[in-house]
């Protein structure tokens, strides 16, 4: 057993420290892994080396962390029974007797160093930072709860303090409260639906690395007061971040992988096959709804996989019963017609094969307690045929699966696949041994990446789209994340709203979802309105491919209401790409709940029912028969109402009446909202026009968020002056004028 009250300070370096426990050669290390950003982590020698010799090791390692080659300067001051280890804008206090440790802010900002001498600038900089941190404040510290707060016995254990007044956020998808405190999270069960990022509006975040189990403990019924950790990985590796929630989400996306970025083509509104439904019938009705002008674009397959492991070889390609025995011409002719096609695939043998019987004699597949391939019953992603599983997590198993897809793919198709029906028993084994929880999370993680790998190869930054039903490791890498259907109700559409914003909560930015379910009574005309114009400021989403759950369901009236919401979302296409670009440099989402965007406003938490879409625009979307929605506008900004053009002051709560046409919407001052021309397809977007109009919110201070944006604004003598608007219609809001020149806009109050 370790207590870590025996630490021994053995080597520092620019920006790391390591301590030895006493306990065989276990040490603990803590880097600035970035600015605002340490690594606490502690295990033996070899684990703790083991990517750095292990080619394996390495690359798993890579599933989680991407290498970083610029750390923060770490600054260490040795005091008695305690280390100060500094960045400019946080700190870490190490204790001992008993062990604490102490994340902290300054109250004081560290000076500029100016120093010749060596010895003197470390002088210099030690007496800096235990000024800065003589009073700081403390974000998050260890329980005192407890006799030993940090425990290694067999497995970890690492017990923080929770006051009652801190919320935490992230943690997975919930349809419940987004403040997760009272509730635990087991990393590799599929039922806790988890995310390994947490987060507090109190300038703090977390994030445990790692394959093996670990468990979140979150104010939960045992003690309501702290935050506990275990794990069973052979290391503890914990990543802490320090700063305000959307900071704190680049800090995490830095460290464990950018956004990939969806293909504008695979923008459009979806339409879903339905289960049994003949590829012929579904292209038929798809085109049926393109003439009753219906906007969809892209055309999601149903199981089973349209891209299929053959029975007797080795080999990847498409199923020509299917589609066509000339599937090149299918999707050039789907092509041609402006549809995007989503193709599902999946890593399955099927059992009494010949190629079932060479690749478990070979090792090429997840295996049983007895060395034989492990039987999975038929479901309808197989066709109902009894399978086994192709191992991704033996390297040529990976690379035959990521390249076959590659080279398939040559008409800009997205994929699907599935990993919520991989359920992999304790006995279940890998290539190399890997079982129990390793397994569950690594496999599911490679048999997106893979796929990811192989879609975005040609392409960088990656670009592409790989539809997966949960959430994995580093799943912001691979969009998008496609939530599970939601009963036709109110009921359903608010269990909808809290998914997407609780998933976008955990810094997965790319969600997709759906209206409806399929085989669900048809929805009241107010209720499916109400579900398409939450839809209309989302991620992406589709319809399920049957009549019931279409526009053209409904009479004329609905039918009108329901093509102003695509057209209206098919405008939003630029602004939405816009968002994305910036999601993938820093990792903030589609929809942002209130806490994340407004984690200094108090009151804005406590309105969970509305979202900043974007940086420019606060939605509040009806969820309920009332027609009403409680709006909170956040203070110390002006907030402009998109249906009357009224301009609030922030810091009040409106009750907000609307009718089906509309949902409160309002334009953040200062900011600009960039929308394209009306289109009924994506065929019809011309590159080289993407915009149509520029919506002023106030004088506008910010850059617009849009795709490709080569729009600049520049602040002079009370005006703005805006260059990339040439042939834009501006709306600007009433004490504003707008003048032309050439190639610049100024916008000026009215005088």
């Amino acid at each position: 057993m370790i207590q870590f009250e025996e630490l021994a300070l053995v080597s520092k370096q620019g920006h790391s420290v390591e301590f030895s426990t006493g306990y065989q050669d276990y040490v603990l290390r803590i880097e600035a892994q970035a600015p605002g950003v340490f690594r606490f982590c502690c295990g033996s020698l070899k684990s703790l080396s083991l990517s750095e010799t292990n080619e394996r090791a390495k690359t798993r390692q890579e599933l989680s962390v991407i290498p970083n080659d610029q750390p923060a300067e770490l600054v260490v001051v040795e005091q008695e029974g305690s280390w100060l280890l500094a960045q400019k804008d946080c700190a870490l206090l190490l204790s001992t007797h008993p062990f604490s440790l102490k994340l902290l802010k300054p109250t004081a900002l560290q000076s500029e160093v100016d120093a010749e001498d060596a010895d003197e600038q470390e002088r210099s900089l030690e007496q800096d930072a235990i000024a800065a941190y003589a009073d700081a404040e403390v974000l998050l510290q260890t329980s005192s709860a407890y006799d030993r707060s940090f425990v290694f016995d067999e497995s970890w254990a690492l017990m923080l303090d929770l006051p009652e007044e801190q919320p935490v956020y992230g943690l997975g998808a919930t349809d419940q409260n987004f403040n997760r405190r009272s509730e635990e999270f087991v990393s590799d069960l599929a039922a806790f639906n988890f995310a390994p990022l947490a987060w507090s509006t109190h300038g703090w975040g977390l994030y445990l690395d790692g394959l093996d189990r670990s468990i979140h403990s979150v104010a939960a019924a045992d003690d309501a007061h702290s935050y506990q950790l275990y794990t069973d990985n052979k290391c503890f590796d914990l990543y802490l971040f320090s700063g305000e929630p959307l900071v704190i989400f680049d800090q995490y996306t830095a460290l464990t992988g950018r956004g990939g970025q969806p293909t504008l083509d695979a923008m459009g509104v979806g339409l879903e096959q339905l289960d049994g439904q003949s590829d012929e019938e579904f292209l038929t009705f798809a085109k049926q709804l393109r003439d009753h002008e219906v906007s969809i674009n892209t055309l999601e397959y149903a199981w089973p996989g349209l891209a299929v492991i053959d029975n007797d070889r080795l080999s990847l390609d498409w199923d020509a019963e299917r589609l066509e025995a000339n599937t090149r011409a299918y999707f050039d002719k789907l092509k041609d017609n402006h549809w995007h096609a989503i193709v599902p695939t999946f890593p399955a043998i099927y059992v009494g094969t010949h190629l079932f019987e060479e690749l478990q004699d070979r090792g090429w597949m997840i295996m049983d307690a007895e060395g034989d391939a492990l039987r999975f019953s038929g479901t309808k992603h197989t066709g109902g045929k009894d399978y086994g599983l192709l191992d991704l997590t033996y390297k040529d198993a990976y690379n035959f699966w990521r390249d076959r897809h590659q080279q398939l793919l040559e008409h800009g198709q997205s994929l699907k696949t599935t990993t919520a029906i991989v359920e992999l028993p304790d006995e279940a084994s890998g290539r190399h041994n890997e079982e129990g929880a390793l397994l569950r999370q690594l496999f599911p993680t490679l048999m997106e990446q893979s796929l990811y790998d192989g879609i975005s190869a040609a392409t960088t930054p990656p670009e592409g789209v790989v539809v997966h039903d949960q959430m994995n490791i580093a799943s912001q890498r691979r969009p998008y994340l496609e939530l599970p259907s939601f009963e036709g109700s109110w009921d359903g559409l608010n269990k909808l709203y809290r998914t997407l914003i609780s998933v976008q909560n955990s810094c997965v930015p790319f969600v997709k979802h759906r209206i409806g379910r399929a085989g669900d009574e048809p929805m009241e005309a107010d209720l499916y309105l109400r579900w398409l114009a939450l839809s209309t400021f989302s991620g992406n989403f589709s319809f399920h491919a049957e009549v019931e759950q279409l526009p053209i369901y409904y009479d004329e009236d609905t039918q009108h209401l329901a093509k102003q919401w695509l057209s209206l979302r098919y405008r939003l296409i630029p602004y939405v790409l816009g968002i994305i670009e910036e999601g993938v440099r820093g990792g903030q989402p589609i929809q942002s709940s209130m806490p994340l965007a407004f984690p200094n406003d108090e009151m804005a938490a406590e309105f969970d029912q509305q979202f900043l879409f974007g940086p420019a625009v606060l939605i509040a979307p009806i969820l309920d028969e009332s027609g009403c929605a409680i709006v909170y506008l956040p203070a110390n900004e002006a907030w402009w109402d998109l249906n009357t053009g009224e301009r609030y002051e922030g810091g009040q709560v409106l009750e907000y009446h609307c009718g089906l046409d509309t949902i409160p919407a309002f334009g953040r001052e200062g900011h600009m909202l960039a929308v394209g021309p009306t289109i009924a397809h994506l065929g019809e977007m011309n590159s080289a026009r993407l915009l149509d109009e520029i919506w002023l919110f106030g004088m506008p201070l910010h850059n617009p968020v849009v795709m490709r944006n080569k729009i600049r604004v520049m602040q002079m003598q009370g005006s703005s002056y805006i260059k990339g608007l040439e042939g834009l219609k501006i709306l600007p809001t009433d004490e504003l004028e707008v003048k032309r020149r050439g190639a610049e806009v100024r916008i000026s109050p009215v005088r």
